[in-house]
């Protein structure tokens, strides 16, 4: 595939996602987005306002009659913090499915060729070129290579799934110098 840099590619890869990978992979870059989308954060911040809520009790009591104020607000921010660590996620998951669902382009093997400058993507009904200066961040876990932002493809996913050591850390490494700054591991 001719790109605007005509070496060796970097790695070639072939992969067919599935419903539960691209699940896993977005539920991942959801959570790295920034700390505020991760569901402990969100469940220590409610927390934080129970026991708020709770200290509040004693002046509350002293100033009026009852304390169901207070109490309302501790079972509410308690019951907040359940929902963003257990509800949330299922929910992500589940937005992530549909939107796989709907893309029948996804779930089909592909050829991945990674060269210096962009990202070959073959199937039987599509090529695409897609260049690294489109995408506006990397996240590399421990199974994939997750990239966001892309024109053509906005959010493409690498599994590193039957790579060697070797190999992943070349990948690992190019990622790592292309998208420098806008590039996190997990």
């Amino acid at each position: 595939m001719s790109t605007f840099y005509e070496g060796e590619p970097v790695q070639k890869l072939e992969q067919q996602l599935t419903q539960p990978d691209f699940e896993t992979a977005f539920l991942s870059y959801e959570h790295s987005v920034s700390p505020l989308h991760r569901p402990a954060v969100r469940a220590g911040i409610c927390v934080t306002a129970a026991v708020l809520f709770g200290s509040m009790i004693p002046w509350y009591a002293a100033r009026f009659a009852t304390v169901w104020l207070p109490l309302c607000g501790i079972l509410l921010a308690l019951a907040l913090a359940v929902y963003f660590c257990r509800e949330q996620p299922k929910a992500v998951r589940r937005w992530a499915g549909n939107l796989f669902r709907s893309n029948r382009m996804l779930s089909l093997p592909c050829s991945v060729t990674v060269y210096r400058d962009s990202v070959a993507v073959k199937n039987e009904y599509e090529t695409l070129t897609l260049y690294w200066t489109d995408y506006g961040a990397c996240l590399e876990t421990g199974q994939y290579v997750i990239l966001s932002g892309g024109v053509s493809r906005n959010f493409l996913i690498l599994k590193k799934q039957g790579l060697t050591g070797e190999q992943q850390a070349a990948l690992s490494a190019h990622f790592r110098n292309t998208f420098a700054a806008r590039y996190r591991r997990r």
